[in-house]
């Protein structure tokens, strides 16, 4: 009878101070953390510790329990139960740590400036991977508990392909959606050209994208058919390079024809937000010598770009006119043999 109470007195008093130790070493490594985040940039150390905040006591006790019964002559179902206790707790804590992740993630994702048809399709895809770990966390307690989990396994193989067969479309667009998200190719206000189709993009959603053409209709378009196509982002647009080629008569004279390039230099010079590149007599045409101006217009708007490009070719006309350089135009001179 002695030895009987001192084996459970003191697997007891092992099962309080391992679960003291463990709940203070817990406290400890949180109050460390928590110190060390406020000196870094990182967001990692702020997500450890949200997900060591989320160990619940009861956790702590099954693991605390499992080691202190080790310590006392218990019967067999109880050690049984103990360990199928702890393996339950312990797959529990892991899923609610991974979901605790996935809830940070999407949160720092979404950001603020994410429209609501876009939190709700990240929440759901956060909700449906959730669900997966879960569902993988009771199957591996299932398993471990003696279950034969293959069936059931099966029979949610066959479920989840039915179901994505029936959704196919509307999870295409769905994950295009998600992709669109993440990867950015354009976003809210960029004027994109998808194949013969051309707008501003007003609203990325689950399903569609909706583009305010410059007709001024609204065109909508699926988010598969997106990510499957050839998109220009001219909101991405830096500069815009422009050539322009003017041509002259050939009755020009050779110090004239000399002077053009230089003429066509000065005219991108003297206007604000252009960078020169090149100008230079181009060829022969049919009925003019061509030259051609290449200039860069430091600016990705298009209204700019029209009234900047207007500029110079007002002033290019403005220093032909001094000069006593006609631009030519298409004409046909007949010779006539006596």
């Amino acid at each position: 009878m002695v030895d009987f109470i001192f084996e459970y007195g003191l697997s007891a008093g092992i099962f309080v101070a391992t679960w003291v130790v463990l709940w203070t070493a817990k406290k400890v490594v949180i109050v460390r953390l928590e110190s060390l985040s406020q000196k870094t940039k990182t967001d990692l150390d702020d997500a450890l510790v949200s997900v060591l905040n989320t160990i619940n006591p009861v956790v702590l006790g099954a693991a605390s329990l499992t080691f202190a019964i080790r310590f006392a002559d218990v019967p067999a179902i109880v050690v049984t139960s103990v360990s199928a206790a702890f393996l339950i707790a312990l797959v529990y804590q892991i899923s609610v740590g991974v979901a605790q992740i996935i809830d940070i993630a999407v949160l720092k994702a979404q950001g603020k400036r994410v429209d609501t048809d876009k939190k709700a399709a990240v929440a759901l895809l956060s909700g449906t991977v959730k669900v997966i770990i879960w569902a993988i966390g009771g199957l591996l307690v299932l398993s471990n508990l003696g279950v034969d989990v293959t069936s059931l396994i099966a029979g949610l193989g066959i479920g989840g392909v039915a179901i994505a067969l029936a959704l196919q479309n509307i999870l295409s667009d769905l994950f295009a959606s998600f992709s669109i998200y993440f990867d950015k190719p354009f976003e809210v206000g960029d004027f994109i050209v998808v194949g013969a189709n051309s707008g501003t993009v007003e609203k990325i959603g689950i399903k569609t994208t909706r583009i305010r053409a410059l007709q001024g209709e609204e065109v909508i378009i699926s988010n598969a058919e997106l990510t499957k196509s050839r998109v220009q982002n001219f909101k991405k647009l830096k500069e815009r390079r422009v050539v322009v080629r003017p041509g002259v008569l050939y009755e020009t004279k050779h110090e004239l024809l000399k002077e053009i390039p230089t003429l066509l230099q000065k005219a991108v010079d003297t206007t604000e937000k252009t960078r020169f590149d090149r100008a230079n007599m181009a060829e022969y045409g049919g009925s003019a010598i061509v030259f051609e101006l290449v200039y860069f217009v430091l600016s990705g708007d298009y209204t700019e770009y029209m009234n900047l490009n207007e500029k110079i070719l007002l002033a290019v006309k403005e220093a032909f006119d001094k000069k006593g350089i006609e631009f030519a135009y298409p004409t046909q001179t007949v010779y006539v043999r006596q």
